[in-house]
């Protein structure tokens, strides 16, 4: 197996790209010999296994692109490969943008023109059968974050329509023949088999919900207050508050409200409202680590005679959720 992993997603030696890279060597060992029949053949057959990190940072801001393009050799690596990777940075509530983090307040890095454009120029062969994985947390998520997507066949058009996957592929597909991967959550590699997994529906969910709760200004409201709280008062006659109102959650760790508990004043109110965000915060947290596994993952074609992009639902089974029109609007 030959890779190409072009790297969007850090500029960091130790960051997406390099456990990334890391990961897959366990699925497709590097620099080992064949262990019985079926892989000698397989290495004489396609060769040694490759994977290959090509950083565009500086092709990107490049003034004379095509020029770093070709002076990278990148359309004849990709060609030669067997899978490119597109590794960049996504996040459920913007479906315009790439960005130079993995948050919502870090910086946009290009638009999903501007990256179909720099992609173009890439995969420049018209007549070569490409397969894309665009490596993306939230890539294939519609506009709609919010609405569940555990069962992608009820999806509406518009919803598959509005991800960023859908109209990046869109901008892509009539430039050659491509097959490209995206999904709907948060995406990793599993360090032991580097096999990509998918976030569960449920904690995306959650996660998306811990997210707004941390950007809330009612959340850093209360937590100023509380600090300001234990400056006026003093450590000693908060911990006398906490011993009437909070009970030790064996579960979490954590001092959690008691059942019932009612503030008598506005000091205990304020350390009330403190103790259940930041539990709050850490259910939602603690629901948002769970499992990963093979789902929320959508396999995009494009029917040339048709003019159409089909979209495939992976999982559990194949299956045809869209064939339609390439306009994201």
């Amino acid at each position: 197996m030959h890779i190409v992993f072009l790297n969007l997603a850090d500029e960091n030696p130790h960051g997406l790209a390099a456990t990334t890279r890391e990961a897959l060597s366990k699925k497709y060992p590097l620099d080992q010999k064949p262990r019985n029949i079926l892989e000698t053949v397989a290495t004489y057959l396609f060769g040694a296994n490759q994977i290959e990190v090509v950083n565009l940072f500086g092709i990107l801001q490049a003034a004379n692109r095509r020029q770093a393009i070709d002076a990278a050799d990148i359309p004849a690596k990709c060609v030669k490969a067997d899978k490119v990777m597109l590794g960049v940075h996504g996040t459920y509530g913007d479906t315009c943008h790439v960005r130079k983090g993995d948050a919502h307040d870090t910086p946009t890095l290009a638009t999903y023109v501007e990256l179909a454009t720099l992609t173009k120029e890439m995969l420049n062969d018209p007549s070569h059968q490409y397969r894309l994985a665009l490596v993306m947390c939230y890539g294939a998520r519609s506009a709609d974050f919010r609405a569940d997507h555990s069962d992608l066949t009820a999806l509406s058009e518009a919803q598959i329509r509005s991800s960023f996957a859908f109209k990046f592929y869109s901008q892509v597909c009539t430039h050659c023949v491509l097959r490209m991967t995206a999904v709907t959550g948060s995406l990793s590699f599993s360090r032991d088999k580097g096999e990509s997994q998918v976030q569960t529906e449920a904690a995306v969910l959650k996660d998306i919900e811990y997210a707004e709760l941390q950007r809330e200004e009612r959340t850093a409201q209360l937590f100023a207050e509380h600090q300001q709280l234990v400056e006026e008062q003093g450590a000693k006659a908060i911990s006398a508050i906490e011993d009437r109102l909070l009970g030790y959650n064996v579960r979490t760790g954590m001092l959690t409200p008691k059942p019932g508990a009612v503030a008598a004043n506005d000091a205990e109110r304020r350390v009330l409202a403190y103790y259940e965000t930041v539990n709050r915060s850490w259910e939602l947290k603690n629901a948002a680590s769970g499992k990963k596994g093979k789902i929320g993952k959508l396999i995009y074609y494009y029917r040339r005679d048709l003019d159409k992009v089909i979209v495939m639902a992976r999982y559990p089974e194949p299956e045809v959720i869209y064939s339609g029109r390439r306009s994201a609007e």
